[in-house]
């Protein structure tokens, strides 16, 4: 993902479980992020998402926004 990219894992807090985010400059110099939240009650890992959301920000970078 463009010149420099981050992810870290977001610990539940009150109603909201868990999540990833995304971070990174994209290659035109524009600034972005990607979230995923899991609801509080939720048995999945966030980490298990992280491939799919490498890809959704993959393409959202491909995209003129």
């Amino acid at each position: 993902l463009g010149r420099i990219g981050s992810l870290a894992e977001t610990p539940a807090e009150g109603d909201r479980g868990p999540g990833l985010e995304i971070g990174w400059l994209s290659a035109d110099n524009r600034l972005l992020t990607v979230a995923l939240t899991l609801p509080e009650d939720a048995d999945e890992d966030p980490a298990d998402y992280a491939d799919g959301l490498i890809e959704v920000a993959r393409t959202i970078d491909r995209r003129r926004i």
